[in-house]
This record gives C-alpha cells, structure tokens and sequence, in this order.
C-alpha cells in the first residue's frame, strides 16, 4: 500500500493496481495482548509475565522442574477494509505507535473532508 495526499494505491493483482480515496477505506487498530516465546521485538513494550506450564487459576504448574516465565507483549493489528476488495492486515510491534498512526488516520479524514466540503457564503462565477 502506498498513501499519497488523497488516495491510496495497492496492488490487487501481480500486474493490477488499485486507486482508493481515503474515504472509501475502513481502517482500525487494535491492540492486543500475545504470549511472545520467541525473541521480544525491541520496541514491543511488556505488558505481563505467564508461565511456560501454567495452571488453571494462572500460576506456574510446579510438577514442572523447568518451567519458565514467558513475557505478555502488546502488540496491535492495522486492518484496512474496502467494499471494492481490499483486505489488508499489518500486525505491529508497537502498539504506541500504531494507535498514535489510528489518531492521525482520523486527522487526515477530517481534514480530507473540510477541503471537499464547501465553503459557506462563497459565490460561485461562470
């Protein structure tokens, strides 16, 4: 995906490409707690600690000699959705981030639409 000022392109085919205005896009982020046992992304932020071998109310299972805490990151998914078939999701690391990009997808929409809307008290001439 590619964004410019007022449209978006992506690629819906090997040699096709698609143009999308902004407001044809359904876009959200949402973050979400996962269970991380590979190698912690460095800008993934901690958000809880499980065990490898766990038990019903949470704690460790101790007839486990080796059993280990694993860390809970928060991670978040960018999903972008059109009617015209565009289906794009993006898991990210830094859910900070990708709320922060969420807030100023809604701030470019907004001001998408007050430079479409028009203006008031304005005469048009032919």
């Amino acid at each position: 995906m590619f964004l410019f000022p007022f449209f978006v392109v992506y690629f819906a085919g090997e040699r096709n490409f698609a143009l999308l205005e902004y407001k044809e896009i359904r876009f959200a982020a949402e973050p979400f707690g996962f269970i991380e046992q590979e190698a912690l992304p460095g800008d993934a932020s901690v958000i809880g600690k499980t065990w490898a071998k766990v038990n019903k109310d949470g704690s460790p299972d101790r007839r486990f000699r080796d059993n280990y805490e694993i860390p809970i990151a928060q991670y978040a998914t960018l999903i972008f959705k059109s009617d015209t078939g565009l289906n794009e999701e993006y898991l990210v690391s830094n859910a900070v981030a990708a709320l922060t990009f969420a807030k100023e997808w809604a701030a470019l929409l907004e001001g998408i639409k007050r430079i479409a809307a028009p203006i008031p008290n304005v005469k048009e001439f032919n």
